[in-house]
């Protein structure tokens, strides 16, 4: 059985296409188009702009799907739409354009289901997971593999940066205020507790280790200290020329927003004391696929 997802962030829209046999999920073809939708919302309102840029992004994916033999469409969207004033009337627009129903996962909703992607590949019984996305944050405390805490932060690491920086880089100033901000977001979500590990998803997650494994030579970027997010962080705020030639090397569309999504991931590392990451191969995508196909018999 062949399943095709699109998720729709703030930054970007990515397709994946599964396939289900004998009790495991595995990923045929994945396709990502840096939408950036959150550069079209003006006033909370996504602009008619940015409600074109979505359905020929939309278009082009499912032109894509329609070429594979599937079983299941299943399109949804996060703090994209979720954040917006005019949420229905985008899905209206897509709706009458394109015949697809986009459905909105709240942030509670988000949380668990990325969580329970993250089970799916990742043997571990406690500790805290983080998805660190372009338009929210969502932060869990989990035991015996089931979720004790949800804190979810209002920022992601593109929202942050569209909020606070005028440039590429933010400035010493812009800088300041943004760690002041996500303290005071973690903060007011009640984040606390203390972990040796901390599992993430996300494409601040997976940039940090992609980038370290290559600026310090370490053999897997999906496992990585602290130390070593630290020192990136540290060398990317002084603007290091070896640091951001490797970024751009390595992830040239996070050039801007990783900094900001840095900034989350190290108020809440040094918060909770974490010492090593876990970077999950699955996630949001594969835990709502999971559900879904539960949910209707199919497995």
């Amino acid at each position: 059985m062949n399943v095709g997802v699109i998720d729709i962030g703030s930054n970007t829209i990515r397709l994946n296409i599964y396939t289900y046999e004998k009790g495991e999920l595995k990923l045929l073809f994945g396709k990502k188009n840096t939408a950036g939708l959150v550069s079209y919302i003006q006033d909370n309102t996504l602009s008619y702009k940015g409600i074109l840029k979505l359905i020929r992004v939309l278009k082009s994916l499912s032109k894509i799907i329609n070429n594979v033999k599937h079983e299941k469409i299943i399109v949804f969207a996060t703090a994209s739409l979720r954040n917006i004033k005019n949420t229905q009337e985008v899905l209206s627009y897509v709706k009458e354009m394109l015949d697809i129903d986009i459905e909105i996962l709240d942030q509670k909703d988000e949380a668990r289901l990325g969580f329970n992607g993250i089970l799916e590949s990742i043997d571990i019984d406690h500790g805290f997971t983080v998805d660190i996305g372009g338009g929210s944050t969502e932060i869990i405390r989990f035991e015996n593999k089931k979720i004790v805490e949800m804190f979810n932060l209002g920022h992601g690491s593109l929202s942050l940066y569209d909020q606070y920086v005028k440039g590429i880089f933010p400035t010493d100033d812009e800088i300041k205020d943004i760690q002041k901000a996500v303290k005071k977001e973690l903060k007011d979500a009640g984040v606390n507790g203390n972990t040796e590990v901390i599992v993430g998803i996300g494409g601040t997650i997976r940039a940090i280790g992609n980038v370290s494994q290559e600026l310090y030579g370490m053999k897997d970027s999906a496992h990585f200290n602290t130390i070593d997010a630290d020192n990136l962080y540290t060398s990317l705020l002084a603007q290091d020329a070896a640091a951001i030639k490797m970024v751009l090397q390595v992830k040239p569309e996070r050039i801007h927003t990783l900094i900001p999504g840095m900034t989350i991931f190290n108020q809440l590392s040094k918060s909770l004391d974490a010492k090593k990451v876990i970077v999950s191969e699955t996630g949001l995508r594969e835990g709502i696929v999971f559900e879904k196909l539960r949910n209707e018999g199919l497995l």
